[in-house]
């Protein structure tokens, strides 16, 4: 993906009163951030307390996985609210662009995938010459196949991901797909 026009991404970041800030309110145990991804950011994290997080916006599309904790979840977009429990295997897809505002029970582990949006779109052939597509928010995902491979590129950041970026782009393509 490489020199395709897609943007970098540093960290899983939200946008808050203007500002970049991290949605979650724990440093992340594992991160991509030195791997030389282009246009896509893995950051884990462990131990995640009960909490709010005020309002804001993705500047990114945002894939979250609980892989452990089980909590009630209360979340707020588009002026609605709504609730429900979640626990390990339960994914969050939230596309750029999105503001909400979310209540947690905690704790909880998570691992959290930010892509930029050229980097979803050149990811598929028939949406390569568009700088976005539109995807669907979700709050109550269940889907095996997002969280393994999401759960693949955290595996291969913890392993010091000895095949270089290269691997760490295609499993984010295949994700994208």
């Amino acid at each position: 993906m490489s020199g395709t026009g897609v943007l970098p991404v540093k960290a899983v970041e939200v946008l808050r009163s203007g500002h970049a800030v991290s949605p979650i309110p724990t440093v992340s145990t594992v991160s991509s951030r030195h791997v030389g991804w282009n246009g896509i950011v893995l950051e884990s994290f462990n131990d995640v307390p009960a909490c709010t997080i005020p309002e804001h916006e993705h500047p990114t599309h945002f894939l979250n996985l609980l892989t452990s904790g089980r909590i009630r979840s209360q979340w707020t977009i588009g002026g609605r609210t709504r609730s429900a429990e979640h626990g390990p295997g339960t994914v969050y897809i939230l596309p750029a662009g999105t503001r909400d505002r979310m209540t947690w029970s905690g704790p909880t582990n998570r691992i959290v995938v930010v892509m930029e949006p050229r980097f979803l779109a050149r990811a598929l052939d028939e949406t390569a010459h568009l700088t976005d597509v539109e995807i669907t928010a979700h709050w109550t995902l269940q889907d095996r196949h997002i969280a393994s491979l999401m759960r693949a590129l955290h595996d291969d950041l913890e392993d010091g991901s000895p095949a270089g970026p290269l691997y760490g782009e295609s499993l984010g393509v295949a994700l994208a797909h």
